[in-house]
């Protein structure tokens, strides 16, 4: 089936829209008359503007020009050129000698129109077109028509003088087609040849002008005049139907292309291809010229397709980015369609990576970031493997961090063209309460009382505690309590307490921290103590005393058993305080090298090497002996802290074993360790949390680096990688 739309303002005809030419017999005959009408097609006037120049609608630009103002009237198809008896000097008319030879009338040709004649005919011949000494075409008084053929210069015969027997009937819209075929003369009406006539002779060009609606010097044509056209051959019946039946087919005019489908814009990755595309419509040939951010571009080994309605780049570098555009033109005119952007998208690159390990106290908040470059990423935080729900941003903050929080934290930076994950940043308190006590309760549940002592009170005289109320009160040398921490703390460790000095008589009132050949006070034999608080006048001679120390009545006191430098000594470095009434904290503390830091009101008071002893056990409050005379004193705040997180002692080792082995990795670490997770290249390996890990039957997908995260309340260590190679 073909089909041939005109969706024009048919005024005149019938209805708009006109469907015309529904053929249902397969055809190519109406399609191929559209086609070859634009076969020798000279100009063609559409006569639709309302004044001024009027334009041809070929290629050839055989404008017209207005002798005085030709008004416009509603048209066969759109507007029509409007001429009046009473404006006798008003014409159209070709200008310049290209326009005048183009047009001349030497062989062959065919001249169509379309007229809608008025009633009157003042002059009793209206010019519908004419050729100065060469053509004329008139109505008479009648309504007849006549054709005048001469031969041009330079003798200007008569070469036709007919009148043709048809009666134009006014105030109608009729198709007229004036035919030379050889030495004939054909009138076509509203596409049927009406009569012929014969032709004697050669017209010669004169180089006068086309003029339409009048001849040159007079006699105009009262009526209107739309779509003329001029062929400088014959058209046959088929095409001269197809004419009057279409009005004018869409071959006929160079219609301005116009974009149906604009470009669209894309996001590519990295070395990916993009294809751009475009549709339009519009007379043929449309030529398409595609630019970039307003460069025209140029076919080459990456670029096809720059001049054509789609556009290919391959092998995207990030300079291809920017905005594209194309230009469609014809003869008629071009048009330029949006920018659509491409989008190249790079791969993230991490820039700055987390800072690998923060210490922050409980209840802290502690903040990761990462810089990274690459178009648009997103990010994924993880804590120890594991998605971190809503920690998508490029930083992440966790508030309260308590022991849970701890871990090793990594981020996924990732988009389209790929991905990465930052190196470990490992999370750690900078101490973990292992055991805290503020007597809040109100009672000595969980303490014990060793035998021969008696328990301290519990009191409201004094307090410590922030929004407390109660501590324990020292009365008597006999007053002393013990609590087992329930563990046997190695490495970095810190015991505090805090002591009220009323500055009077009491004396040997200490916080101590034990260390026992069992898990506990009572259940071994004693090892080590390490004490603080405030002695009275004299050391005991019969528990030793550190080489020339003496009681410093001013100072602080504190003691070591077990291990080197056993004894009594002050607590009088540069700096330290002195005893003075109120409030006062108390801290030992334990470094990785196993020597002792006694601190006083935060301020470090001695330093005491070779405590040698790795496990501390249990606590002491209380009084440092019995049977000597004791003030009142209190007790608060009495904590044992973890400081460090596991020591590895034992990195794993890197091995390289046949396909079919068993490998076997191994870690060995000291510091309250809690777990392990086995990783490989930094992923975790599900179900690995001992010390040793095993691989049976390892294949080259098993090779990597494998390494181990070790695991305290206070935080995670991470061991290093040991590589697999598998051959």
């Amino acid at each position: 089936m073909i089909m041939f739309l005109d969706v024009t303002d048919n005024k005149g005809i019938g209805a708009s829209p006109l469907i015309d030419e529904i053929r249902l017999d397969g055809s190519l005959g109406q399609q191929q008359a559209f086609v070859t009408l634009m076969d020798g097609l000279k100009a063609y006037w559409k006569l639709d503007e309302a004044s001024g120049v009027r334009y041809d609608s070929t290629a050839n630009g055989f404008d017209l020009t207005e002798l005085n103002a030709i008004s416009s009237t509603p048209g066969m198809l759109n507007n029509a050129a409007s001429f009046s008896a009473s404006q006798p000097d008003d014409g159209l008319f070709t200008t310049g000698a290209n326009a005048v030879a183009s047009l001349a009338l030497t062989n062959d040709w065919t001249i169509s129109c379309w007229v809608n004649a008025s009633t009157s005919n003042p002059y009793g011949a209206d010019n519908i077109f004419s050729k100065a000494g060469e053509i004329y075409l008139w109505r008479n008084g009648d309504n007849t028509l006549t054709a005048y053929l001469m031969s041009g210069a330079p003798n200007y015969s008569v070469l036709a003088n007919h009148t043709f027997s048809y009666v134009l009937a006014p105030n109608a819209w009729h198709h007229l087609v004036l035919r030379r075929t050889g030495d004939t003369l054909g009138l076509f009406v509203d596409g049927v040849l009406e009569e012929i006539t014969t032709v004697t002779g050669i017209i010669n060009d004169g180089g006068w002008d086309f003029w339409i609606g009048m001849q040159q010097g007079g006699w105009p044509w009262n009526g209107a005049i739309d779509e003329f056209g001029y062929w400088g051959r014959s058209l046959n019946q088929s095409e001269i139907t197809t004419l009057h039946g279409s009005g004018t087919p869409p071959d006929f005019v160079v219609e301005a292309p116009f974009i149906t489908t604009q470009p669209q814009t894309q996001s590519v990755n990295l070395g990916g291809t993009v294809t751009f595309s475009v549709l339009a419509d519009g007379s043929a040939p449309l030529v398409y010229e595609w630019s970039k951010d307003g460069v025209v571009l140029v076919n080459d080994t990456r670029i096809s397709g720059a001049d054509t309605a789609t556009l290919t780049i391959l092998n995207l570098a990030e300079s291809d980015q920017g905005n594209y555009s194309v230009k469609v033109e014809n003869a008629a005119g071009n048009v330029v369609s949006d920018n659509a952007a491409l989008i190249v998208i790079v791969a993230p690159i991490i820039v700055t990576q987390p800072v690998s390990q923060q210490a922050v106290n409980e209840g802290a908040s502690a903040t990761f970031t990462v810089t990274v470059s690459g178009t648009s990423p997103t990010f994924q935080w993880h804590r120890n493997g594991v998605n971190i729900t809503g920690a998508t941003g490029s930083s992440y903050t966790r508030t309260d961090v308590q022991w849970f929080s701890t871990g090793v934290y990594t981020v996924l930076v990732q988009n389209s063209a790929g991905s990465v994950i930052s190196s470990d940043a490992a999370l750690s308190l900078t101490a973990f309460s292992i055991f805290r006590e503020d007597f809040e309760i109100g009672n000595v549940s969980g303490w014990t009382v060793a035998p021969s002592a008696t328990s301290l009170t519990i009191t409201t005289d004094r307090n410590h505690t922030t929004a407390g109320t109660y501590s324990g009160l020292l009365t008597s040398s006999a007053n002393k309590m013990y609590r087992n921490l329930g563990t046997e703390a190695q490495g970095p460790s810190r015991v505090s307490f805090w002591i009220y000095d009323n500055n009077g008589t009491q004396n040997r009132a200490f916080g101590e921290v034990r260390a026992y050949t069992g898990a506990g006070y009572a259940s071994g034999s004693l090892q080590q103590i390490a004490a603080a608080g405030r002695y009275g006048t004299a050391f005991d001679p019969g528990t030793g005393t550190l080489a020339g120390q003496s009681v410093n009545t001013a100072k602080y006191q504190g003691r070591v058993y077990g291990g080197a430098n056993t004894g009594w000594f002050n607590l009088d470095a540069p700096g330290a305080p002195n005893r003075s009434v109120g409030w006062h904290k108390f801290e030992i503390e334990r470094d990785a090298a196993n020597s002792l830091n006694f601190y006083v009101d935060g301020i470090l008071s001695k330093a005491v090497t070779g405590a040698n002893v790795v496990t501390w056990d249990s606590l002491a409050i209380g009084s440092a002996g019995m049977g000597s005379t004791v003030g009142n004193a209190w007790f608060d705040d009495v904590a044992f802290e973890s400081l460090s997180t596991p020591t590895v002692i034992t990195h794993p080792s890197s091995q390289s074993v046949a396909t079919g082995s068993t490998v076997t990795f191994s870690v060995a670490a000291t510091g309250n360790v809690q777990s392990y997770q086995w990783r490989r290249n930094g992923v975790n390996i599900s179900g690995a949390t001992a010390a040793t890990l095993v691989r049976s039957n390892v294949q080259a997908g098993d090779a990597g680096d494998y390494s181990v995260v070790v695991v305290n309340k206070v935080g995670p260590t991470i061991s290093s990688a040991a590589t697999l190679t598998v051959y």
